[in-house]
This record gives structure tokens, sequence and C-alpha cells, in this order.
């Protein structure tokens, strides 16, 4: 995928992003995994275990590009939470994040300092809906509301909040990189997005 604006606009946060077809993501984490992350993978059902190992291929090549004498196979994408995380042989750390659907898979990463988060959906009228109830002052298109959605899935994960929550207090905005979502506390969201494969990719930071 090459899109000079949107890498340009990507670039400005100071993080790197992957988009890779499923079905190559999954099969090249295989033989690249720690003993963390090979008994993580044993506990997942069979249908997980396919976009999980996705992930951490997206993550283990953004974490190699920060490292070039690092290979894949000796970073870390298992940590002490829920959420999945890049550590370096040398200990340091990264911030990330990753999403999929049936077919592609995107993953981020950002130093320490810069919350991320990531989303991919597919094109859906049936996003009108939620965008009618908690975006009004969008244009009523598909395209617009399935923006609207991906930017506050992102959202949930750079910030940590709910999806209610986001909802509930989420002002948007559409910008020439994709879309703003500020709230009543102040806080703003930038997502920066990209539309491929009739599907919307999106990347908020904080």
């Amino acid at each position: 995928m090459n899109n000079a604006f949107f890498r340009k606009a990507v670039e400005k946060t100071g993080l790197s992003i992957e988009i890779l077809p499923l079905e190559i993501a999954w099969r090249n984490a295989q033989g690249m995994l720690s003993a963390n992350e090979l008994r993580r993978l044993h506990r997942l059902g069979e249908l997980r275990k396919k976009f999980w190992l996705a992930a951490r291929w997206a993550i283990k090549r953004l974490g190699s590009r920060r490292a070039f004498d690092v290979s894949p196979d000796e970073i870390e994408t298992v940590c002490n939470s829920t959420r999945p995380c890049c550590q370096m042989p040398n200990g340091r750390d990264y911030n990330v994040s990753a999403s999929h659907d049936t077919r592609y898979v995107v993953a981020a990463l950002t130093p320490a300092g810069t919350r991320v988060g990531v989303d991919v959906e597919p094109i859906d009228p049936r996003c009108l809906r939620v965008a009618a109830r908690h975006a009004p002052t969008l244009p009523e298109h598909p395209e617009t509301a399935t923006r609207f959605w991906s930017a506050c899935e992102a959202v949930v994960k750079c910030s940590g909040l709910g999806l209610r929550a986001v909802l509930r207090s989420v002002i948007p905005k559409t910008t020439e990189w994709g879309m703003e979502l500020g709230f009543d506390d102040g806080s703003v969201f930038q997502v920066h997005q990209i539309r491929f494969d009739n599907r919307i990719f999106s990347v908020a930071t904080a």
C-alpha cells in the first residue's frame, strides 16, 4: 500500500505503520515467536490464532525497522497487560496497537510518551445509524459514517476509554487527513485515515 499523503501525515506523529494482507502476515509469524508468545498462542482458540499471529508479525516488522540489527524473532510482543507491546532485546519498549478484519492486519508503533490506536473497517451502510445518533453534524454517507465509526474504535484503543464513553461525549470533525475527535473535557485525538480496498484504516494518536 503506497499512499504518499497518508504516510506523510503519519510521519508527522513520529510513528510507524504497517498494513499487510492477513494470509501473508499470519503465515510469516510462525517460527518467529518467543516462548511467552508461544504460551499465549496455545491458550487461544483456533479461530483467534490466525488473527493473533498476523498482528504479532506486523508488530515485529515495525520493531525491527527501529533497530536494523534486531531480527523479528528477538522482539517480544506479549507483556504484562491485555494490550500488545513491542519490547526490544535491549529492554526498550514501544507503544503499539493492532487491528484486523478478514483480509488485512494493521499495526502502528510509537515511542513511549505517545499513545496510539488503530482500526480497520469495511465501508458499511449500517454505520449510518451510529453516526446519525452520535454525529448528526456529519454528512449522511456510508463512507463518512464508517470513517466516524473507525475513528471512534481507534480512539478507544488509544485512550483506554470504553466505546460507550467515547460515543457519549464525542464531537467529530472531518479534516484533510481524516477525522478529529474532540471531547467535553477538552481532549482532542487526531485520526489519520486512508481508504483502500473499500476499507477505512484509522490511526489515532494523543
